[in-house]
This record gives structure tokens, C-alpha cells and sequence, in this order.
């Protein structure tokens, strides 16, 4: 058996475009699971003690459940209760719940990491508790908790490829369509698994620069 690499650059701008949907995808993910990661965090710490199980219930749910048994819930289950996403809705919102879930808990260990000691030393100095959050608990949290919300923020840029069951659009359904038409899925698929590389690398490069970044700005 030749390969014939021709037929992915004949379609590399396919490729690139499922390339393009993956990385939007991902960061649109990231904002929702970072938003449900803070907000289930909070209630964790402050809610009621109810609250605090329903929250913990769905923390073991999402993380003891395959994805793509998410996913099927959301996209042909909830349209038995009179709510119908679209494939792409339902991708986002899986997605989002996923990496929330697991974002939850890192939050959660990043703030316990500050210890009770610091926050009342830094009130015996006089600081505000604007001070307090902004000197003694977000900058050790934050750095505490990149190295695992990075390793998670890739995880779910991979983890897009799950929704293409769903026939959601990103690169693994762009591929699986390619292939379908020009009968070389070894040529499609690792163009496909190298573009994915590429993208994870830098996404961990970008999300490390910037983050350290705002640390260095908030120690000043």
C-alpha cells in the first residue's frame, strides 16, 4: 500500500477550518467551565449544607461517567423534557459541565492551600480583605492550581474530538467526513492527530505565559 499525502493538502483548508471550530469550541468550554468551577466552589465553601451535596452529587457524577455518556444525555435525553440543543449547543454545554466539574475541585484545593495562618497575619498587618484576597489567597491559589487547570484546559481540547458522535462540527468530524470521500483515512487521521499535537502544545504554551504573566502583575 502507497500513501498519498496529496489528498490532505487538497483539503488542508477543511482541516484548518476543523482546526479553527476545535480551538473555538475549547476556549468557549474553558470560559463556561472556569465560570461553573468558581460558582461551585463558592457554594461548596459557603452554601448550605444541601447545596453543598447537590454540588458534591454532581462533582462524583460528571467525574465517575464516561463523556460521551454525558453527551448523549444532554443531546437525546433533554429533548424528552422540551429541550432540544443542537449538536454544537449540546457539545459546548458538555464540555463545560465536564471541565466545571473538575475545575471545581482544583479551585477548592488551590484555596485550601492557603493557610488559615496567612489571612490572619495579613489582617494583623492591616491589610483590607481586598488586600487579603488579592496578596495572601488569589496569588499562591492561582499558582497553585495552573499547573492542573492547564493540564485540564488541554485534556478538554482533546476531549472535543468525543462530540463528532454527536455530529457536532469540529476537526475529528471534518475528518471522519474527509475520509468517508477520499478513501485514505491513514492520511487524513494523522494529519488530523498532528494538528491536534500542534494545537495542545501551544495552547499550554499561551495558557502558561499568560497566566504567569498575571502573576507577575498582581505581585506588584
Amino acid at each position: 500500500m502507497s500513501l498519498n499525502f496529496a489528498v490532505v493538502w487538497a483539503n488542508q483548508h477543511e482541516l484548518l477550518r476543523g482546526a479553527g471550530l476545535t480551538l473555538l469550541l475549547t476556549v468557549e468550554a474553558m470560559a463556561l467551565g472556569v465560570a461553573i468551577g468558581l460558582v461551585s466552589c463558592a457554594a461548596q465553601l459557603h452554601a448550605g449544607r444541601w447545596a453543598r451535596r447537590a454540588v458534591q452529587a454532581w462533582i462524583e457524577f460528571t467525574r465517575n461517567t464516561p463523556l460521551i455518556v454525558q453527551l448523549f444525555v444532554i443531546y437525546f435525553g433533554l429533548p424528552e423534557f422540551g429541550f432540544r440543543p443542537s449538536a454544537n449547543l449540546a457539545a459546548l454545554i458538555g464540555l463545560g459541565l465536564y471541565l466545571g466539574a473538575f475545575a471545581t475541585e482544583i479551585f477548592r484545593a488551590g484555596i485550601g492551600s492557603v493557610g488559615r495562618g496567612q489571612i490572619e497575619a495579613g489582617r494583623a498587618l492591616g491589610l483590607t480583605s481586598f488586600q487579603i484576597f488579592r496578596f495572601v489567597v488569589a496569588v499562591p491559589a492561582v499558582k497553585s492550581v495552573l499547573p492542573a487547570l492547564g493540564a485540564q484546559f488541554t485534556l478538554i481540547m482533546l476531549a472535543t474530538s468525543v462530540v463528532s458522535t454527536i455530529s457536532a462540527d469540529e476537526l475529528a468530524s471534518i475528518a471522519n467526513g474527509l475520509q468517508t470521500t477520499t478513501f485514505r483515512p491513514f492520511e487524513i487521521y494523522l494529519a488530523a492527530s498532528l494538528i491536534y499535537l500542534a494545537t495542545a502544545l501551544t495552547l499550554r504554551g499561551l495558557l502558561t505565559a499568560t497566566v504567569g504573566a498575571y502573576v507577575g502583575r498582581w505581585r506588584e
